[in-house]
């Protein structure tokens, strides 16, 4: 009787130790189905280095911390000033292709060089004016190429008696000068000759003509300066000559060219310049270049960024 009672007395300790656990367990689950607050956490106990490293992301943060974040710091000191860098600025605008005096698909470009070998460059700056045209027999001119570049601006009403100094520099080749002479960039004034060949009456005027001089060919593979009022005229045809009624009228035409005073004593006081250009075709087929253009007192220096303007020495 008294082991049955013993038994029962350790069965009732075993089941209060039991229940006793079971109370404890199910306060620490309740404890911890629910979420931790700030309040369960002791102030300063939480450190960097129990976050993981880059796991707090903005929306974790409060709206005063971001907008604090995405405010920018005041500005730090200047640093030093740095290289001054190349100068671009487009000069000469009223250079250009002249459009109904160009024929085909030529090339006039401003353009750096050409340079011979190391030593020889551009007669001025690094640049020049590049021209290209196809040749075709001259039994079929009409279908050659021709290209003008030039000015149809800045010369306008200029007196034809005033030209007094002329000047440019031609780059050609061998296989140029070897498809016939004279075979080189031409200098074209359009003008107003102002010719009146029936006294008063107003349907006798001549009121265009291209005023062309043609140098005879320079030497290959280098820099050559012509000089055109220095060039005695001659068959080729070299030297100076006028387009339509107006060659016809003074006898400056292209099978009988003149010398620039020849034209200009011609033309008499009224005649004026309308546009200023640099030619080539419509004969041979040429590739070269030109530079160094000179009217006057003035140069025009063919960049690869424009015309520029510098006064001759």
């Amino acid at each position: 009787m008294r082991n049955r009672f013993r038994t029962s007395l350790a069965g009732y300790r075993l089941a209060v130790v039991a229940l006793a656990i079971m109370v404890v367990s199910g306060g620490a689950f309740a404890v911890a189905a629910n979420k931790i607050t700030g309040k369960d956490i002791k102030k300063n106990a939480i450190a960097s280095k129990h976050i993981k490293n880059g796991s707090i992301k903005a929306k974790d943060l409060n709206k005063k911390v971001r907008n604090a974040l995405n405010q920018a710091g005041a500005a730090g000191p200047a640093g030093p000033q740095g290289p001054q860098g190349p100068g671009l600025e487009y000069q000469g605008e009223h250079w250009g292709l002249i459009d109904r005096n160009t024929v085909g698909s030529p090339v006039a470009a401003l353009r750096t060089g050409p340079y011979v070998g190391a030593d020889q460059a551009p007669p001025l700056g690094i640049g020049s004016l590049g021209l290209s045209v196809e040749g075709v027999p001259r039994t079929d001119t009409n279908n050659a190429e021709q290209v003008t570049f030039g000015n149809e601006v800045d010369f306008v009403g200029d007196p034809v008696a005033d030209i007094n100094e002329l000047e440019y520099w031609v780059y050609t080749t061998g296989e140029n000068n070897g498809r016939g002479n004279p075979n080189m960039p031409t200098l074209k004034f359009e003008i107003n000759p102002d010719l009146d060949t029936n006294g008063d009456d107003p349907g006798g005027e001549i009121t265009y003509s291209t005023l062309t001089f043609q140098p005879p060919n320079s030497a290959a593979n280098e820099w050559s300066l012509i000089e055109p009022l220095e060039v005695a005229p001659g068959p080729g045809p070299v030297g100076f000559f006028l387009s339509g009624a107006a060659g016809t009228e003074t006898d400056c035409r292209i099978g009988n060219p003149c010398s620039l005073d020849d034209v200009k004593a011609a033309l008499g006081e009224n005649a004026s310049i309308l546009t200023v250009g640099i030619g080539k075709g419509r004969d041979n087929a040429f590739s070269g270049a030109v530079d160094a253009l000179r009217i006057n007192g003035t140069v025009y220096d063919f960049e690869p960024n424009g015309v520029i303007e510098t006064q001759a020495n």
